[in-house]
């Protein structure tokens, strides 16, 4: 289990565990203690994996009869992204199945995840409508997952030329490891991927826009209009395998009106409803 920016595994995943044991006694759980709270959890996204891929190796390692059938990723929030891409980056991964709640996988873009954004020291003298010039910028892909996870539909072209985290886990830039990258994601026998969708606007008191979990994100060159994955580049064009997913009847899509970004760790009737029957 993968907390979300700005928090840590025992706020996250203690409701979650307990329910989890009263659903099935005595499954193991690993709430991951790792890049915690702030700054901690700003860190960038390449390190976060790195070194979560290392974790779950030496788990294994300790207790492979354990795992000898696989195991799954329950991830929210920033760790949803997180936790998809360490699909992707391990060559010798055993995940069964991938469930990611209110995780931005497209990225985020707009005025409301800016404002969380202002926090750091200097982006006070931009604006969300600039931002990127920043965001794209080597040090700060190489220091800041939200620069990681930024992805401006004003300069798509800039985000592919650049070679930004966004870029590189979506498939967009073709680059040596993308075959790989993709061949490990479809080795997933199950990806869920959950949402909620605001009664009004596309923040949901986390990721903005709040689409972006079910891989639905902004027009190329739009504020405003949003595309549905399957219309989406990386899903006709299959560029990381969401598409090949889908076509197997391995991949879950939900957007649910009206769930707000942290009921799905916090509140029961959603877990039982949404997430529950993906853990078995």
């Amino acid at each position: 289990m993968m907390h979300g920016i700005n928090d840590n595994a025992k706020s996250e995943w203690s409701s979650v565990v307990q329910w989890v044991e009263d659903a099935h006694p005595g499954t193991p759980t690993y709430p991951i203690a790792m890049f915690e709270n702030s700054p901690a959890s700003w860190t960038n996204l390449p390190l976060q994996i790195k070194d979560i891929a290392k974790y779950i190796r030496k788990e294994i390692s300790a207790n492979p009869a354990l795992f000898a059938n696989g195991y799954h990723l329950l991830c929210h929030s920033q760790g949803g992204l997180v936790c998809r891409a360490l699909v992707q980056y391990m060559d010798d991964h055993q995940v069964h199945t991938l469930i990611s709640l209110a995780g931005p996988q497209m990225g985020v873009y707009g005025p409301a995840f800016f404002d969380f954004m202002k926090k750091i020291p200097g982006l006070q003298l931009v604006t969300y409508r600039t931002v990127h010039a920043f965001a794209y910028t080597l040090l700060a892909q190489d220091t800041l997952s939200v620069a990681n996870m930024w992805n401006d539909p004003m300069h798509v072209d800039k985000l592919v030329q650049s070679r930004t985290f966004m870029a590189v886990y979506n498939g967009l830039t073709n680059d040596r490891g993308n075959l790989a990258r993709k061949a490990n994601f479809v080795k997933l026998q199950k990806a869920v991927f959950l949402t909620g969708i605001p009664e009004t606007g596309d923040y949901d008191g986390g990721i903005e826009p709040a689409c972006s979990g079910v891989f639905d994100y902004f027009r190329d060159g739009s504020r405003t209009e949003h595309v549905p994955m399957k219309s989406q580049n990386i899903y006709t064009a299959d560029t990381f395998g969401l598409r090949t997913l889908d076509e197997a009847g391995k991949l879950i899509t939900t957007a649910v009106p009206g769930i707000g970004h942290h009921r799905w760790v916090d509140n029961a009737d959603v877990f039982r409803e949404y997430i529950l029957p993906h853990l078995v």
